[in-house]
């Protein structure tokens, strides 16, 4: 160490002086604060002494033990005391009930009111839920009762959802279908098209070949009328020689009705043979057997042998009937002979030589009839189809034809009933059911009065239902 000389000596001093002089100064400065502090100290610790005697309580009890660790361990509370921590803990109590910026914070009174009167609200609100008298009770209550609530809500979600995905998948299958039916679409009207376009090519084509068509139908046309023309020509000459030939045909047939071979003698008044023997007044034996075509069931009238067999007369007429001594029906055929039923006529009998005859029957000819109208076989004045259907199947099994129509070749007309016209009144034709039946009847007494005519023209023989059974033997059977 370098030896001290007088120039440090001096500089030593005073800055021990100056450090001596700042220690006082702050020494003297501490003092003052200090006694200042400890006045202050004194006048709150006698404030404080006051203010315990306005809260004490009794420090041994379990709710100030409690809140007097609740001090000591909440960091929060700015003193450490059982009355800050009751503050706090009533005021975090407060702020949970009725919210931390509520004005009734401030006054925890206040929030237990309005807890109250929100709880009996709540009870006035919801009737069909039991709250309990106490808040915790009552948010518990409700708690449940929101979680069913949610639950509800939650299982109403869970089926929306489901309802939702179950639409989308639909919504998802009805996009599928309408993209397959617009596809579907699409094609339908390509083919369309295609079918529009072979529609038209086919329309051109056929209105080009309609063309070359018509331009060869006309120079035909030109052809065949004049074709037509030719025909026309000759059909004219040949109607007119038709027209000369019918003329020709209606003459002849004049003539050949005129000149037609009378028939009441040769044919109506021949005889087809006569009695052999007369065993009884009812059984007879004529000289007709199997060799001349006779059949069991065939009729003849017999007629005496001095006076022959009557004129036809008056086909139409009901008088003068031929009916002869008697009428005969064959009952066994023999071959040169048969065995007849005979019954007479009042007071007549047969004798050995009289002459038989039946219109229909000729052993070498066949004579051509037409039949025409309704029939009374039975004579019950009852005409009917059935007894005319019953007279054509005579002819056909005697040996006659049956025509269907009248001409030239008919031999005899046989009539049945002559059709009659009601009188109806006239109420009775304002029913359309009436009319149509006096048109009907009207329409029958016409045709049978051409029928008439006609025959008469052509001069055949015409003969009603009874004549013709008289002439064939038959009037007595057809009654049986």
């Amino acid at each position: 160490m370098p030896p001290v000389g007088p120039q440090g000596s001096r500089g030593g001093l005073i800055t021990a002086v100056v450090v001596f002089t700042i220690g006082f100064v702050t020494s003297t400065i501490l003092a003052i604060y200090y006694g200042v502090a400890l006045s202050k100290a004194q006048d709150q610790i006698k404030t404080n002494t006051e203010r315990t005697r306005l809260f004490y309580v009794e420090s041994t009890s379990p709710q100030v033990q409690r809140l007097l660790q609740l001090a000591k361990t909440n960091v929060t509370l700015r003193e450490h005391s059982a009355l800050a921590a009751s503050i706090w803990e009533t005021q975090e109590l407060a702020e949970a009930l009725v919210g931390k910026d509520s004005a009734s914070t401030t006054r925890p009174t206040g929030a237990i009111d309005k807890a109250r009167d929100a709880l009996a609200a709540a009870r006035d609100k919801l009737n069909g839920i039991q709250l309990p008298p106490d808040i915790v009770g009552a948010i518990i209550a409700l708690t449940n009762y929101a979680t069913g609530q949610q639950q509800q809500v939650t299982d109403l979600r869970n089926t929306q959802l489901t309802a939702a995905t179950d639409a989308a998948q639909r919504i998802k299958d009805a996009e599928e279908l309408t993209r397959k039916a617009q596809e579907d679409v699409a094609a339908v009207i390509a083919v369309k098209q295609q079918a529009l376009d072979d529609a038209q090519k086919a329309h051109q084509e056929y209105q080009k070949r309609a063309a070359e068509d018509h331009q060869l139908m006309d120079k035909q046309s030109q052809e065949y009328n004049a074709a037509l023309h030719k025909h026309e020509e000759v059909e004219a000459s040949l109607n007119k020689k038709i027209g000369d030939l019918d003329k020709e045909i209606d003459a002849f047939k004049d003539r050949l009705g005129h000149r037609r071979v009378a028939v009441e003698e040769p044919i109506v008044r021949q005889p087809d043979g006569q009695i052999l023997s007369v065993a009884s007044d009812d059984v007879v034996y004529i000289n007709l057997g199997r060799a001349d075509h006779v059949i069991e069931g065939m009729t003849f009238q017999v007629y005496d042998r001095r006076t022959g067999i009557p004129k036809l007369g008056d086909g139409m007429s009901k008088d003068n009937m031929p009916t002869g001594l008697a009428s005969i029906e064959v009952e066994r055929v023999n071959a040169d002979s048969s065995e007849c039923r005979a019954t007479l006529q009042p007071n007549q009998h047969i004798s050995q030589g009289d002459l038989i005859a039946n219109l229909i029957y000729d052993r070498n000819l066949k004579y051509n009839f037409f039949i025409y109208g309704k029939f009374d076989l039975a004579q019950m004045n009852r005409p009917n189809d059935a007894d005319r259907n019953k007279i054509m199947d005579l002819v056909h099994r005697w040996g006659g034809r049956v025509q269907r129509d009248i001409n030239v070749d008919t031999d005899f007309v046989i009539l049945g009933a002559e059709p009659t016209v009601d009188d109806f009144t006239s109420e009775q034709l304002q029913d359309p059911f009436y009319v149509r039946k006096k048109n009907d009847e009207e329409a029958e007494l016409k045709a049978y009065g051409d029928l008439v005519t006609k025959a008469t023209d052509l001069h055949i023989p015409v003969m009603n239902q009874n004549r013709f059974l008289y002439f064939i033997g038959y009037y007595e059977a057809a009654q049986r």
